[in-house]
């Protein structure tokens, strides 16, 4: 049978890949044949916040497997076999394809796709379960302390993990000389002799906090205290864990994830900063910083913690843009569909491929090889 297309294949110069149902493969657009084999099953596991790229890259990712992209944007991974719902593979990958902003995945409705996927370049076969997990969830694990036990399995039986951070929806974390600076008035002066425990309990309390109103003191960092302590009306609000800095977030996270992967390690992890075209427009005509130099001034605290922790992750930062513009800019939409291949509008910015060579500018494959492998494209 022919692999499922997703909606607006038609649109490009590529023809489907017919997919066999034994495992084996006969690439039309390639010519690449491969017998049937042993499939090696691996999880991998999308870990971001709400709104950091997942389900958008999933969408991309899907237009450009499914449809079995050749040329400059060519996967490193070519499709086998689907399971899972081709239904909303084909309805998001509609909505990347028109320039639409893809929905994000609803709380609560975790999907599973099962990608049969082979390594162009070794014939390795394996599957690849991708739960679309949404940011809600792993938000309210960081905030509420406890993994929800469908989260929690999937963690623990991870391969690998995409990780995504949005490039334009960061909290950063605040210095204490900006934390100084933000409490002045109420420390009544003390200066540098000031510490957090001379906030008035009236700036943290909590009424609310058992029933008692007892109050209660903010902990996950001075970021999140300073941006749930006053808002714009100088009003003061109880601690918000939502609005720690995303470094503390993520880290924590990645602590638990850790601790359930300890008999898999290095566990490969492919950092993803999504909308890297933003990062590239703001550089305005400089060179744009690598994703690595990016991850390094705008997440220092993450960036220490994988450096520290080696052992147990193996990490690549990858700058990808998977939509390749802003889909609420008219101007942007109408460049976008009018790009005769879709897949080119991708933009992906990694390490070089193990033989030294830059990796491909639109392989949207590559963080998933990484995470999947812990092998990096030629």
């Amino acid at each position: 049978m022919t692999a499922p297309q997703p909606p607006g294949a038609g649109r490009g110069r590529r023809r489907a890949a017919a997919v066999r149902t034994d495992g084996g493969r006969s690439d039309t657009s390639t010519g690449v044949a491969s017998s049937a084999a042993a499939v090696a099953t691996r999880q991998l596991v999308a870990l971001g916040l709400p709104g950091s790229g997942k389900t958008t890259f999933l969408a991309a990712l899907w237009h450009v497997i499914g449809q079995g992209a050749t040329g400059v944007a060519a996967p490193s991974l070519v499709l086998a076999n689907l399971r899972g719902s081709r239904e909303y593979l084909n309805q998001i990958a509609d909505e990347w394809v028109n320039g639409r902003e893809v929905a994000r995945t609803p709380v609560g409705a975790a999907r599973t796709t099962t990608l049969t996927l082979q390594d162009r370049r070794s014939a390795t076969t394996f599957d690849a379960s991708f739960p679309d997990v949404s940011g809600e969830a792993f938000m309210e694990a960081w905030a509420g302390r406890e993994l929800q036990p469908e989260v929690h399995a999937l963690l623990a039986t991870a391969h690998g993990l995409l990780l995504f951070v949005h490039a334009a929806d960061v909290t950063p974390p605040t210095r204490i000389d900006e934390w100084r600076t933000v409490f002045g008035d109420a420390l009544g002066g003390a200066g540098d002799d000031a510490t957090l425990t001379d906030v008035p309990d009236a700036m943290v309390d909590d009424p609310g906090a058992g029933g008692d109103g007892t109050p209660t003191r903010p902990s996950g960092g001075s970021g999140a205290l300073v941006g749930a302590a006053r808002d714009a009306d100088d009003e003061v609000h109880a601690y918000d864990a939502t609005k720690a800095p995303t470094d503390t977030i993520l880290v924590d996270l990645l602590q638990a994830f850790g601790d359930l992967a300890r008999e898999r390690t290095p566990v490969p992890v492919a950092l993803v900063v999504s909308a890297w075209d933003l990062v590239q427009r703001t550089a305005r005509g400089a060179s744009a910083p690598t994703p690595a130099a990016w991850v390094a001034a705008q997440l220092p605290l993450m960036t220490q913690f994988l450096e520290a922790n080696a052992r147990t992750f193996s990490t690549r930062i990858y700058g990808v843009s998977a939509q390749g513009g802003d889909v609420r800019d008219a101007a942007d939409v109408a460049r976008l569909r009018g790009m005769l291949d879709p897949e080119e509008r991708i933009v992906v910015v990694g390490p070089a491929g193990t033989s030294g060579q830059p990796m491909s500018p639109h392989d949207l494959s590559a963080p998933v090889r990484w995470a999947l492998l812990g092998e990096e494209g030629a």
